[in-house]
């Protein structure tokens, strides 16, 4: 963390709030708490990458056993989603997608 941060108080003040951190701001906090919110704001960036990256993974899972034609098609009618072709393509997508709503 660079030393040279700028930021005023009601900007910390606010910030660390959105973490639920509520401190009062003195000359000799203020370090302290620049300190923590930049741990903070690094944590929750990493968190949200990792969730980003996890619900990539979990949209895209096809390697489990795809339903039947009869299953897509009533999964598809039931949720009121326009028909479309099933295709090599298409079928897993709409098998991961129902199993997910339905």
């Amino acid at each position: 963390m660079s030393s040279n941060i700028t930021i005023n108080d009601a900007d910390l003040k606010s910030r660390l709030a959105h973490f639920g951190i509520i401190s009062p701001i003195t000359n000799t906090t203020r370090q302290l708490l620049l300190k923590k919110l930049y741990n903070l704001e690094i944590s929750s960036i990493h968190n949200q990458s990792n969730q980003n990256k996890s619900n990539t993974e979990e949209q895209m899972d096809t390697s489990t056993n795809d339903l039947n034609e009869y299953e897509i098609r009533n999964g598809i009618s039931k949720l009121g989603y326009k028909q479309v072709p099933l295709t090599d393509t298409t079928r897993p997508i709409l098998s991961n997608i129902l199993r997910k709503r339905l």
